[in-house]
């Protein structure tokens, strides 16, 4: 049987990134031309809005230029309306955009068309989110949310290594609940598709897609297993911040974000790491401690070997896999299997022994 953690209703104002992260974010790490400054941007915000923020001097002095040219990037920049729109809304929650101008945004792309130029089922379900955020109620798709629950209701897809699926399981879960303000609407199905996801993410011990899928899982109304959120704790609690020159690559600014993101909506300590003083030319660098041994890429290799000799049935090959894996290894991989009653349907698809079918069930409304 799995622990479980009860988390507290959600507060008004909870743990929140202070001014000094925010600044570095939007002054430091990418030029505002930079389709990474508008991601990141987007993201810092929304943390803050949803976390119950403020606009303090120091977050009003950095945005108060960009946000003041945000309607005419928009105009120049169309293809990345779905950024400015989701500055923009957190923004004018956050009293650093006066509504009219938000309102003006939205209307704009709204009445351009600009949801039609998305081909991606999950881009229109972010831009039908973020017009209906700015007051625009645009005509139902029922074509969209048959095809957002279908893709939801397989669980086997997110029992295979496929962050780029799991990731678009998490962020449809976002918009679908406008961010935890509403009941998504899951089927009992689709809950297992985000277990699925996260068993796997923790045995890939990846604390950011982990702290994504707890994230939606609360805005669910379900239970936390405790091994996941300890790997959250454990990530957050090592991550370093950096001073250095020239323009960041691929560091861990998003998943220091959702870690702290998570722990904050649970009421846990959060965004406590102190952010060095930037000077002139430099930037703010993230960094995650080494992942500890992670047992997905052996259990991989394991079955791989196994040929025609796998197995569905965890009870058949837990012993010979606990022979095959290194012990640290191991005993994450038993941890996994405690938090999750439902370890044994989530092996049967991850062994890729047989085919998996559909589970049939009746997509609810979005």
């Amino acid at each position: 049987m799995s622990t479980v953690l009860q988390f507290p209703m959600a507060r008004a104002v909870r743990p929140r990134p202070d001014e000094s992260l925010v600044a570095a974010i939007v002054e430091s790490r990418w030029s505002r031309e930079s389709v990474y400054w508008m991601k990141e941007t987007a993201e810092i915000l929304s943390v803050l809005e949803e976390t119950g923020g403020t606009a303090s001097p120091g977050i009003v002095a950095a945005l108060e230029e960009p946000l003041a040219g945000l309607t005419e990037k928009l105009m120049f920049f169309p293809q990345y309306y779905r950024f400015f729109l989701a500055i923009a809304l957190s923004a004018r929650s956050l009293g650093l955009m006066h509504p009219d101008q938000a309102a003006a945004m939205v209307d704009w792309v709204a009445d351009h068309g600009w949801i039609d130029s998305e081909l991606s089922d999950l881009n229109r379900a972010e831009a039908r989110y973020l017009l209906r955020r700015g007051g625009r109620s645009e005509a139902e798709d029922a074509g969209l949310d048959l095809r957002l629950h279908r893709f939801m209701e397989r669980p086997a897809t997110f029992a295979i290594p496929n962050r780029k699926a799991a990731y678009e399981l998490t962020h449809l879960v976002f918009y679908l609940s406008d961010q935890g303000r509403v009941d998504p609407g899951l089927s009992a199905v689709a809950l297992q598709s985000l277990r699925h996801a996260g068993t796997l993410a923790f045995l890939d011990q990846n604390a950011d897609l982990l702290a994504e899928i707890c994230l939606c899982l609360i805005y669910c109304g379900q239970d936390l297993p405790a091994p996941w959120v300890s790997l959250v704790e454990d990530t957050t609690k090592l991550f370093s911040f950096e001073a250095t020159s020239g323009m960041p690559e691929n560091d861990d600014c998003h998943c220091v974000l959702v870690c702290n993101w998570l722990l904050g909506r649970m009421d846990r300590p959060a965004f406590q790491h102190r952010v060095p003083a930037l000077g002139r030319g430099q930037t703010l660098v993230v960094r995650a401690a080494p992942r500890s041994a992670a047992p997905l890429r052996e259990l991989s290799v394991f079955l791989q070997g196994l040929g025609t000799g796998r197995s569905a049935d965890w009870t058949r090959l837990r012993g010979a896999a606990e022979g095959a894996l290194s012990p640290a290894a191991r005993d994450v991989l038993w941890q996994a299997e405690a938090a999750d009653d439902g370890f044994g349907a989530f092996f049967a698809a991850f062994s890729r022994s047989q085919p998996q079918s559909r589970p049939q069930s009746q997509p609810q409304s979005a």
